[in-house]
């Protein structure tokens, strides 16, 4: 999954792996990733997490990628919404969340 919001931060300037077992021609998809991030011209930055499978790690690894911050998940089960009435919860794929 990529992210781009004009370069304010980089928890949303990123690319994140959402499942471990896709990391097939895990080159090439750095290459692609990184072509994307230019022509925004935001730096490219990769979220390392417990979701990245062995064959992306080890690419960014051989390619001399560095690590610039640790990252932190948290997690915990979502109640009854509240807050902003006109929020919106997507699922992590869906083609409407992946275009905003």
């Amino acid at each position: 999954m990529r992210r781009a919001a004009g370069g304010h931060t980089k928890r949303t300037n990123l690319v994140q792996c959402l499942d471990p077992d896709d990391d097939t021609d895990a080159a090439a998809r750095i290459a692609n990733a990184v072509d994307w991030f230019s022509t925004r011209n935001l730096p490219p930055v990769f979220r390392i997490t417990p979701l990245v499978g062995p064959q992306l790690r080890a690419a960014l690894n051989r390619q001399g990628w560095r690590t610039i911050n640790a990252s932190y998940q948290f997690a915990m089960v979502l109640g009854p919404r509240t807050g902003d009435p006109h929020g919106q919860t997507f699922a992590v794929r869906d083609p409407v969340y992946l275009t905003i």
